[in-house]
C-alpha cells in the first residue's frame, strides 16, 4: 500500500498539469478593432483544465456568439489545420454549456446551452448548427465544443461531456485599445510577442504589452512595445504614421529598399513603389517629393545634388533590350516633373536621320525646354551607321610612306642578291694551273 501512495505523490509532483506546462504558446491568434482577442490551441486537454490554460494566459475560455465574434473565430480555424495535417475532425472546448437546473430547449438555436460569460451582446440566431441534437435533461449538467472538419471548416456544436477530452480550446482576451499593425516599410523577419505568449509572424491588432521586433536594411535590429495612454494604444519607438523601418532610398520593391535600376525588368517593366516621403511623378515611374513636382527656377538648368542616401544617382533608367522611340529623351532621376519625351527633336544637319547630328554653335548656347517648363539635359549620341567622310591629307602621307618601303624592300634585296654572287665567285687563285 505505502509504494503505491509514493508512486501517486511522485506522480502528482514530477507530471505536468494541463494548463501549467502544456502548450506555452498559441497555435494561432488574432485580433479585432473592437479591442477582443483570441487564440487557438491543439492539446488533448479536459474542459476544466482549458478553463485554467486560458487564465493563466490572462484570459478566460472563449464565447463564440454570433456577429463579429463568429467570424474572428472562424477565421482562425479556416487558417489552417492542426497536428495531423487535417486528417480527421477535431473538438475544441468553448464557454459553452447547459447548467443542471436548465433543460434542454429543441426549438431554441442553443438548444437550452448558454455561454457562461456574463455579457448578452451578439444575437444566439446567428450561430452554427448541432452536429448531433443533445440529450434530452433536466438534472444533469453537461458541456458543448465546437467540431472543426478536418480540424478546418467548423461543423457546428457538438454535446460532450465535461469530463472528456477534447482536440483543443479557444481562449479570448478583452483590452480597452489595441494598437494598429506598425507600417513595416522595409522591415524584414517581423515578429510578435503578445502578453498571452504568443509568438506570430503578423498581427493586424496588437494587445498593450506586445513587443514588435524586425530588421532593418544594414542588419540593424528594431523593436517597439505597444502601451495604452489615457487615450488609446500606441508604439512607443514608432511616431505616429511613421514606418518601422524606413527606407532610405526612394523606392522599395516587395517591401525591401531598392536601387532604381533594380525596378526595371528586361521588358521596361517598373515593379516598384514610392517609399516613405515620397510620390508617384507625372511620368509613372519616377519617386519625388513634393518640391520635386515643381520646375527648377528660370527653366534654365536643374541643380545638381551630391549623391546620398536619399537621392540616388541620375543615371538612365531604361532597359537595354528596349528600343527607344525617336523623339524620347531617356529619364533621368531627381528631376522631379521634367519631361520624358517630347514630341519631337530639331534636326541640326540633313546627313543622316538616324543618327544624332552634332548641336549648331545657337543651339549650344541654350539647353531646350520643354512645355512643363523642365530642361532637357544635353548629351551626346554616335550612330550605328558611320557617316561618309572626304579623304584629308593624311591619306596622302600613308601613301607616300607605303611607296618609300616598297623601295627600301627593293634595294634591300638586290643588295643580298649581291653580297650571295661575290661570296660564290670562283676567284682565279682557285683554278687549276695549266703544266708547261
Amino acid at each position: 500500500m505505502r509504494p503505491a501512495l509514493a508512486l501517486c505523490l511522485l506522480w502528482q509532483a514530477f507530471w505536468p498539469r494541463p494548463g501549467r506546462g502544456e502548450h506555452p504558446t498559441a497555435d494561432r491568434a488574432g485580433c479585432s478593432a473592437s479591442g477582443a482577442c483570441y487564440s487557438l490551441h491543439h492539446a488533448t486537454i479536459q474542459r476544466l483544465a482549458a478553463e485554467e490554460a486560458c487564465s493563466l494566459r490572462g484570459g478566460t475560455l472563449s464565447t463564440v456568439r454570433g456577429g463579429a465574434e463568429l467570424r474572428a473565430v472562424l477565421a482562425l480555424l479556416r487558417a489552417g489545420p492542426g497536428p495531423g495535417g487535417g486528417s480527421k475532425d477535431l473538438l475544441f472546448w468553448v464557454a459553452l454549456e447547459r447548467r443542471r437546473s436548465h433543460c434542454t430547449l429543441e426549438n431554441e438555436p442553443l438548444r437550452g446551452f448558454s455561454w457562461l460569460s456574463p455579457d448578452v451582446s451578439g444575437s444566439e440566431s446567428d450561430t452554427l448548427q448541432w452536429v448531433e441534437e443533445p440529450q434530452r435533461s433536466c438534472t444533469s449538467r453537461s458541456c458543448a465544443g465546437l467540431q472543426a472538419t478536418r480540424g478546418v471548416e467548423p461543423a457546428g456544436w457538438k454535446e460532450m461531456r465535461c469530463h472528456s477530452r477534447a482536440n483543443g480550446y479557444l481562449c479570448k482576451y478583452q483590452f480597452e485599445s489595441l494598437c494598429p499593425a506598425p507600417r513595416p516599410g522595409a522591415a524584414s523577419n517581423l515578429s510578435y510577442r503578445a502578453p498571452f505568449q504568443l509568438h506570430s509572424a503578423a498581427l493586424d491588432f496588437s494587445p498593450p504589452g506586445t513587443k514588435v521586433s524586425a530588421l532593418c536594411p544594414g542588419q540593424l535590429s528594431v523593436t517597439a512595445t505597444c502601451i495604452a495612454d489615457e487615450v488609446s494604444a500606441r508604439w512607443d519607438a514608432i511616431p505616429s504614421g511613421a514606418e518601422l523601418c524606413p527606407c532610405p532610398g526612394r523606392y522599395l520593391l516587395a517591401g525591401k529598399c531598392a536601387e532604381l535600376p533594380d525596378c526595371l525588368d528586361d521588358l521596361g517593366g517598373f515593379a516598384c513603389e514610392c517609399a516613405a516621403g515620397f510620390v508617384l511623378g507625372k511620368d509613372g515611374r519616377s519617386c519625388v517629393t513634393d518640391g520635386e513636382r515643381q520646375p527648377a527656377p528660370e527653366g534654365t538648368k536643374v541643380p545638381s545634388r551630391p549623391a546620398t542616401a536619399a537621392s540616388p544617382v541620375p543615371r538612365r533608367t531604361w532597359s537595354p533590350t528596349v528600343q527607344e522611340k525617336p523623339g524620347e529623351v531617356p529619364h533621368v532621376p531627381g528631376q522631379g516633373s521634367s519631361a520624358t519625351s517630347i514630341p519631337e527633336i530639331p534636326q541640326w544637319g540633313e546627313q543622316s536621320t538616324r543618327s544624332t547630328p552634332q548641336m549648331s554653335p545657337q543651339a549650344n548656347s541654350k539647353a531646350p525646354i520643354t512645355s512643363s517648363g523642365s530642361v532637357i539635359p544635353k548629351f551626346n549620341s554616335t550612330s550605328s551607321s558611320a557617316i561618309p567622310q572626304p579623304l584629308d591629307s593624311s591619306s596622302t602621307v600613308v601613301f607616300i610612306l607605303v611607296s618609300i618601303a616598297v623601295v627600301v624592300l627593293v634595294i634591300l634585296t638586290m643588295t643580298v642578291l649581291g653580297l650571295f654572287k661575290l661570296c660564290f665567285h670562283k676567284s682565279p687563285s682557285s683554278q687549276p694551273r695549266k703544266g708547261p
